[in-house]
């Protein structure tokens, strides 16, 4: 594991502060020792200058003691007795510098014994001064010879501890300069290690600052992002402790309860929500504090517009020791999934299909009421044994086939098959299917097909009923037409004759006739050409549906004018204010087109000649995908009540007296259009017009008949 920041301040500062106690050791046990070795030469400094003014104090005391013997003056003696005072303070301070220095000190011993014997001749001189005089001093040659010996010895005896003193002060300088410069080289060692140190901590421990400040950095934008992810999540996320308090809370969780998330932080559940549901939320972060386990529950929430279930899941949260800091909570409002899934269910249930989920294996896994009411067997029947054996023998191979494709992937649609019920009776069904692979499962609905099975039964009975009554009218419609042209042409042989006689007859007798009997030949010929006419029109009629149509581009205007002065018999000596609007053009047969114009401006024409300024108006309008082709008149009209027998063969609403005609007109106008898809109607008035109206598609069809 990574040391951290302050961990590695810590070592830092205690290396920093073990390496400055080393050094500090290193450089008091130095100086130390440098000290001591100074002192030691102060001290041997002070020896040999002891040394040196022991010397001279003796010179003194001898100088002194020579004057007295010279000249007898009492201050010269007490010079000397004063300065034989000093060596005796000087030997002892002597020794006191020397006591660490037992050779010194052995030195010392026989430089007092000399020295003694030296004042002792000096003491003897100068009472054999006092009591001989200068003379008594002057003869005693031998004494003076002593002393002079003596005094030698104790320069010998100073000069041997001086140079002794001289040898030891120049170790010392020596070991003096050495400490100096080994406290010199430690301290400089140390300081430089310790700056060494000091420096790689601080690098370290900036280059640590500068990454924490990073991670810092990086932590912060991370929260931050974390913090819009939760608060803009659609879940409610929160943190509580162990007592229950809220740490943390997103901003859907704040909108639940209707204040600012900081508002809630420190609160309990007891403060934010009713008894019951905070008594049911704590009893549920005990449970978590207890088992240490994670819980998903189902809870109930209290919105502004009523209770919401929210689907839970809490768990704790745990420190880097594994201790638990928080209970996490998160969950989602599934109230609208929980009207679904009731509605889902309440659709299982009250369903009319059979829904089922069976498994791969082949047996049903759920089923809803629908299949007890519809076959009669309980679910317990149903899912006990495999549902292939619940299937009518002959559709078992087809129903296998239908499974191993659902096992593969792929869908069954309206496939059907035949189900055993309770009473023995087999029940067809069209089946919907998909499977779910990866589980293998089997979601599939079954719609109850029985009566549509019998009523396409009857249906395909019924077709062949109908194909046989097919095939008997084409017979006798090709009989119809072939007696239709038979006695047509059967018929205007007698016509011709009945005709020919009847103009004979007006020739030869006409004199001989009465005005009766010229208006019953005059009858009798108008009846002919009726006869022929009726039987022209017949002819075209039946041909109207055998004809093949010839459908082009055809100009509708220049079939209208056709038609206009094709009239101009009709039309002659008559006043006719013509309303003819563009028309445009169409896909059609011309001829029969040209007929249906034909037909329509005629009626107009017969059935407005009682008006002394007849309106004629031809347009057209488009609606829908069509066009829409009208002529109207301000003739006599008809009663609304008869424009269902406008179109149909021989129906004629006025009296051939009246207004000539066969009925058969409209009725060729109706099959032309209905053969070309269009449609035929008509809107008038008695003694107030008539409009007649008839539709082409704009995109050309053909019906057969």
């Amino acid at each position: 594991m990574k040391a951290s920041v302050e961990n590695k301040i810590l070592v830092g500062f205690v290396a920093s502060v073990v390496a400055l106690v080393v050094i500090g050791w290193l450089a008091y046990r130095t100086t130390i020792r440098f000290i001591t070795t100074d002192r030691l030469v102060v001290h041997t400094h002070e020896v040999i200058a002891t040394l040196e003014s022991g010397l001279a104090t003796i010179t003194d005391a001898e100088a002194r003691q020579r004057a007295f013997l010279l000249t007898g003056d009492e201050q010269f003696l007490k010079d000397s007795q004063t300065a034989q005072a000093q060596v005796s303070a000087w030997l002892e301070r002597l020794r006191k510098l020397t006591a660490d220095n037992p050779e010194q000190q052995q030195r010392l011993n026989k430089l007092q014994s000399v020295i003694s014997q030296r004042l002792a001749v000096l003491n003897d001189r100068i009472k054999l001064r006092q009591e001989g005089g200068l003379q008594a001093v002057t003869s005693d040659v031998a004494t003076l010879r002593q002393g002079r010996d003596l005094m030698d010895q104790v320069w010998r005896d100073i000069t041997e501890m001086r140079d002794t003193e001289n040898s030891l002060l120049s170790q010392r300088q020596q070991m003096a300069r050495t400490s100096a410069e080994t406290s010199l080289i430690v301290i400089f060692i140390g300081s430089a290690l310790a700056c060494i140190i000091g420096l790689a901590a601080i690098l370290l421990i900036h280059r640590d600052l500068k990454l924490r400040s990073l991670a810092e950095r990086e932590v912060q934008t991370t929260r931050t992002t974390l913090e819009s992810i939760l608060n803009n999540s659609p879940t409610v996320v929160f943190l509580k402790d162990e007592e229950g308090r809220y740490l943390f809370v997103n901003r859907r969780f704040a909108r639940i309860v209707g204040s600012a998330p900081e508002q809630i932080v420190g609160k309990t559940g007891f403060d934010l929500f009713s008894k019951e549901i905070a008594q049911a939320a704590r009893e549920h972060d005990l449970k978590i504090l207890r088992s240490e386990e994670p819980l998903e529950f189902e809870e109930t929430v209290q919105y502004a517009d009523g209770l919401h279930t929210h689907l839970a899941v809490k768990f704790l949260l745990r420190g880097l020791p594994g201790k638990p800091v928080a209970i996490c909570g998160i969950s989602t409002d599934i109230t609208e999934r929980k009207r679904a899934e009731e509605e889902r269910d309440r659709f299982f249930d009250l369903s009319r299909d059979l829904i089922c989920i069976a498994t791969f294996d082949g047996y049903f896994k759920a089923l809803n009421p629908a299949w007890e009411r519809t076959l009669g067997f309980s679910r317990e029947e149903l899912m006990a044994k495999p549902f292939i054996e619940s299937i009518h023998p002959d559709d078992v191979p087809a129903s296998q086939t239908e499974v191993e494709k659902l096992a593969g992937g792929m869908e069954t649609v309206n496939f059907e098959n035949r189900f055993r019920c309770r009473d023995g009776s087999w029940r067809w069904f069209s089946w919907n299917a998909r499977a779910a692979v990866p589980q293998r499962l089997i979601y599939a609905a079954g719609r109850d097909i029985t009566e549509r099975k019998r009523a396409q039964a009857q249906i395909t009975q019924l077709n062949a009923d109908l194909q046989n009554r097919a095939t008997q009218l084409e017979t006798a419609n090709k009989e119809l037409e072939a007696f239709s042209y038979s006695v047509s042409h059967d018929l205007r042989a007698p016509l011709r004759h009945i005709d020919g006689f009847v103009k004979l007859l007006n020739k030869q007798a006409s004199e001989k006739l009465d005005e009766r009997g010229r208006r019953y030949l005059d009858i009798i010929a108008d009846s002919a050409r009726q006869m022929g006419s009726l039987i022209d029109d017949l002819l075209v009629f039946s041909r109207m549906s055998r004809s093949e149509l010839r459908q082009a581009k055809v100009s509708t205007d220049s079939l209208v004018h056709e038609a206009i002065s094709g009239l101009q018999s009709e039309i002659h000596g008559r006043q006719i204010n013509w309303k003819i609007a563009p028309l445009p053009e169409v896909t059609a047969d011309a001829a029969m087109l040209r007929q249906v114009w034909v037909n329509l401006i005629a009626n107009a024409v017969k059935y407005s000649r009682t008006r002394q300024e007849a309106e004629i108006e031809i347009g057209c309008n488009s609606d829908n995908g069509e066009l829409v082709f009208f002529v109207r008149d301000n003739g006599v009209g008809f009663d609304m009540q008869y424009a269902h027998k406008l179109f149909g063969v021989f129906q004629r609403l006025h009296r051939a007296e009246e207004f000539e005609g066969t009925g058969i007109g409209l009725a060729n106008v109706r099959r032309i259009i209905h053969r070309h898809g269009g449609r035929t109607w008509a809107d008038g008035k008695l003694e107030g017009g008539a409009t007649f109206f008839f539709s082409l598609p704009k995109t050309p069809t053909e019906t057969k008949g």
